[in-house]
């Protein structure tokens, strides 16, 4: 439960800070956001709690795990609306199609506009299977469903 003076701290399993802390709760604002985990620490303080939005969409500076959001409900019986927000973007690249090269995780175009702008597409479980350590071997040449013509669907 919060009650109005807390700070809360985000430490990894050696104790060093990772986030926060945040702002000690006060009457005038009860929720405590955290638009842009790397700007300033608490850009926005609101009295109206925003749970699971208004953080970035992630952006090639991964974040990692931090505190994005805190909120004290005020009113009688209203603690259960308490809560402390974790937000953690790292994995943002393993949710659709990346190409793999030193532009990683940032697709080349930066806004493509057709399937030919994606060169050497790798699907998220193709990144998963990257990750563990496997060899994953990928298009050099951009294709279209008009360039699969042979294969027996």
């Amino acid at each position: 439960m919060i009650n109005g003076d807390e700070t809360y701290t985000l430490k990894n399993a050696g104790g060093a800070v990772v986030g926060g802390p945040t702002p000690a709760f006060n009457t005038a604002f009860l929720s405590h956001q955290r638009n842009d985990p790397e700007a300033a620490p608490w850009t926005l303080d609101a009295a109206a709690a925003t749970p699971g939005s208004g953080v970035e969409a992630p952006d090639g500076v991964y974040s990692g795990l931090v505190i994005s959001e805190a909120s004290d409900a005020s009113g009688s019986g209203n603690y259960i609306y308490e809560f402390v927000e974790l937000y953690y973007d790292a994995d943002a690249g393993t949710g659709g199609n990346w190409r793999i090269d030193d532009n990683f995780p940032d697709p080349i175009p930066a806004t493509p506009t057709s399937e030919t702008s994606w060169n050497s597409q790798l699907s998220s479980w193709g990144y998963e299977l990257y990750l563990l350590g496997h060899t994953v071997r990928s298009n050099t040449a951009a294709f279209t469903a008009a360039s699969l013509g042979g294969w027996n669907w």
